[in-house]
């Protein structure tokens, strides 16, 4: 499937909760109450009419996806549509470890796990919960099970920029990719000029750091040294964009197909459920229709959080 810019469109960020038990301080200080959420069978005729599209790859987000009783079910169900043929999951990983083997039988492909402290007290601090050691825990034995494994750090100047060695030392010492991103402008608070020190010196004051190429679309660079296990990857999109390579769309938990995260146009794809021609036309003109750019260095600020949106 191709938009008006003839970008290769694939990918498929499918949000299926807006709901989360953290209140990290760059997405929100409330707890979200759900509302008009997907069921299954709506996952599965959204997902089956995106695939006759040409979308192979669904990442499941939130909010936070363990909070669905049924997301094992959900993912079952995705990987039943043959030409989808990767099913990530982004997740906090507040309870993974006694759901990460249902999950990997039920289809899951690889794993994104947000992790933006190593330190116990500074991560209560970020998200407002006591749970690092049950995150640590998830992440061992994911690496124990061999499941694909991303860890995303969300940089925050002066809260965790400085644990940045620390994170770079947990990849090299583990199988995995660190990657740090940048700050976006979701809470209605956040500059989309922000501090962007981190991202300009990173790699400059640690010259044994090599390039070793991007992943997907040019979303992260990343970096790596002689005996590393792992890899660095830096995503800064206000400061490097990868619109042009972008080949992704959005759907929410209330079904609105969003073209672009950088942007507010929105289909509500709900009320073509039952005509799966019209849902499949729905989505073709929407995807046609993504714009060339996001908007944030215009200063643009959302009117819905990632919460609302899908991380």
């Amino acid at each position: 499937m191709l938009d008006s810019r003839l970008r290769k469109i694939n990918y498929l960020r499918l949000s299926i909760t807006r709901v989360c038990q953290l209140r990290c301080v760059y997405c929100s200080h409330f707890f979200a109450e759900e509302h008009n959420v997907l069921s299954v069978e709506d996952i599965g005729t959204l997902v089956s009419s995106a695939a006759d599209l040409g979308i192979n790859k669904v990442r499941i987000t939130g909010g936070e996806p363990l909070l669905r009783p049924d997301l094992e079910e959900i993912i079952e169900r995705i990987s039943s549509i043959s030409k989808v043929t990767d099913i990530p999951v982004t997740t906090n990983a507040l309870g993974l470890e006694k759901r990460i083997e249902h999950l990997r039988l039920a289809g899951m492909t690889r794993l994104n796990i947000s992790i933006d402290s190593l330190n116990r007290e500074k991560y209560l601090q970020i998200t407002g919960f006591d749970g690092l050691e049950s995150v640590k825990k998830a992440i061992a034995l994911a690496l124990e099970m061999a499941i694909p494994l991303k860890i995303n750090v969300v940089v925050m100047p002066g809260i965790n920029d400085d644990e940045a060695d620390s994170f770079i030392t947990f990849a090299k010492e583990n199988p995995l990719d660190v990657r740090f991103l940048q700050l976006m402008p979701f809470s209605g608070k956040e500059s989309a000029n922000a501090d962007r020190t981190f991202f300009e010196n990173i790699i400059a004051d640690r010259p044994w750091l090599t390039y070793v190429g991007n992943d997907g679309g040019g979303v992260a660079d990343l970096y790596a040294a002689d005996g590393f296990r792992g890899r660095v990857g830096l995503i800064r999109p206000l400061s490097k964009s990868f619109c042009q390579y972008c080949n992704r769309i959005r759907i929410t938990s209330d079904g609105k197909l969003r073209p672009c995260l950088g942007g507010e146009h929105e289909v509500d794809l709900m009320p073509f459920m039952k005509d799966s021609q019209r849902l499949r036309e729905e989505i073709f003109s929407a995807v046609y229709s993504k714009p060339s750019a996001h908007c944030f260095n215009g200063g643009f600020v959302s009117s819905r959080g990632m919460r609302d949106i899908g991380g």
